[in-house]
């Protein structure tokens, strides 16, 4: 009966230590537990964009409909979230993998949204001087926050690529 026991003890000790992400991380060249140190700047970078999407999100339900801070609120909210997601779920790979997928969808699809946005107008109207504003202050952050969530979608949905 004690050496079932001590068995089972020893086996769970097994799997603790193989779960303890000692294992090197090619993607950041570092072991897992070494990186502690950048997921705890990734929580403080968090704060700021935290405070501004709930300070822009009260503004909102206050009553006062502003569409280009709703667009700035939405976008500290992703920068927020991509921060603490990093933050709280940096030492495990496979959250790592879905994080590179919505921030690389994230800037692909921000990118095209700032070039459409700021080409866009000076072809359409070459005499517009404020043209251009509209791909770096809605279109590209639009495009931005709509890439990354796709991606985390689809990184979620896709979890064996």
């Amino acid at each position: 009966m004690r050496q079932a026991g001590a068995q089972e003890r020893e086996a769970v000790s097994r799997r603790r230590s193989s779960a303890d992400n000692v294992r090197m991380d090619a993607s950041i060249g570092r072991s897992a537990d070494q990186a502690w140190g950048l997921r705890i700047l990734s929580g403080l970078a968090a704060l700021p964009p935290t405070f501004e999407a709930l300070r822009i999100a009260i503004a909102l339900l206050g009553g006062r409909l502003d569409p280009l801070g709703a667009i700035f609120g939405a976008c500290a909210g992703t920068l927020a979230a991509l921060a603490w997601w990093f933050a709280l779920r940096g030492h495990v790979g496979e959250s790592r993998r879905r994080m590179k997928v919505a921030v690389l969808s994230g800037l692909a699809l921000g990118g095209i949204g700032f070039a459409a946005g700021f080409i866009g107008p000076l072809i359409l109207a070459p005499g517009a001087n404020q043209g251009p504003l509209l791909g770096i202050f809605v279109t590209g952050p639009l495009g931005f926050v709509v890439g990354t969530a796709a991606g985390a979608v689809y990184a979620r949905i896709n979890r064996a690529a």
